[in-house]
């Protein structure tokens, strides 16, 4: 706080002598405060919490390695090598027990009947729901980064096992319903499983990985967990949050900036 300038004060305090009146009572006056009355300064502002991916940066395009799916010449589309990104986070609030980290597609055609379909293309202004490809709580206080192939290294048929792992807790991705009637992929999809979007989706998809520090060591999540159960029990413990997107398509007449 800036100590105010005080003489105006001071001269208007000091005793006045008028002639014939004799003195007048006794005036204090004020000093300025000194060093020890000063207030103290306030406490600076903890750092802010972020994320950050040596894989991607935020709002730039998702490698080919990363994803479910990869451009092909014939057919469109061919398997990637799914690896999850590299991700850490700093700033993390004092009281914090645990992680979180989440990544979904808000960019996903709310109607099928183009998608993939030749001769046709997924117009850009349909309307989109959300796809979740990435769940993982119980993360451990004392982590502060996933390795990049930490939770995924490859395309496992029927999905990888949701439940404990060495990095936290996987929960149910969304490919777990697009494949349920997919004979030969049908199962349940724990953890990272990467981008494949329509091929002839006119839209950019954007890929939000979020990280939450909770004041939880543990989430009551119960088995084959999905999102909705893991955002209902964190509902009241998220001390703080950040993101960070990554862009991806299929589509060949799509631009995306270049990936790093």
């Amino acid at each position: 706080m800036r100590i105010p300038l005080l003489s105006s004060l001071i001269a208007l305090a000091l005793p006045l002598t008028v002639a014939g009146c004799g003195p007048k009572p006794e005036t204090s006056t004020p000093s300025p405060a000194s060093n020890d009355e000063a207030p103290d300064a306030p406490a600076p502002a903890p750092d802010p919490f972020t994320v950050t991916s040596a894989t991607w940066s935020d709002g730039a395009a998702i490698p080919e390695a990363n994803a479910f799916c990869i451009p092909a010449v014939e057919g469109h589309v061919g398997l990637g090598t799914n690896i999850n990104p590299e991700l850490r986070w700093a700033g993390a609030p004092e009281a914090t027990k645990s992680f979180a980290i989440v990544m979904h597609d808000p960019d996903v055609p709310s109607a099928l009947d183009d998608v993939n379909q030749e001769g046709k293309t997924v117009p850009e202004g349909l309307a989109r729901i959300t796809f979740v490809h990435w769940i993982l709580v119980d993360v451990p206080a004392a982590t502060t980064a996933v390795a990049a192939g930490a939770d995924s290294d490859a395309i496992t048929p029927k999905g990888k096992p949701p439940g404990p792992t060495e990095l936290g807790t996987r929960g149910v991705n969304d490919y777990t319903k697009w494949f349920a009637a997919d004979e030969n992929m049908a199962g349940s999809y724990g953890g990272y499983d990467g981008p494949c979007p329509p091929w002839n989706d006119e839209r950019v998809h954007h890929y939000v990985t979020t990280v939450y520090a909770l004041d939880v060591e543990k989430l009551e999540v119960g088995e084959n967990f999905t999102l909705d159960a893991a955002q209902a029990a964190m509902e009241g413990h998220v001390l703080a949050q950040a993101s960070i997107t990554g862009l991806y398509s299929l589509n060949p007449n799509v631009t995306l900036p270049s990936a790093p």
